[in-house]
């Protein structure tokens, strides 16, 4: 499902390629701590 999320956050970076970044920032932060 996370991966999903991001899947679909990518293909919309066109939108809003600072909020992809930073959502990406934050999941790759999640994955540290798991």
């Amino acid at each position: 499902m996370l991966i999903h999320y991001i899947f679909k956050t990518w293909k919309n970076k066109k939108h809003d390629q600072t909020v992809v970044l930073f959502q990406t920032k934050q999941v790759y932060f999640l994955c540290e701590r798991i």
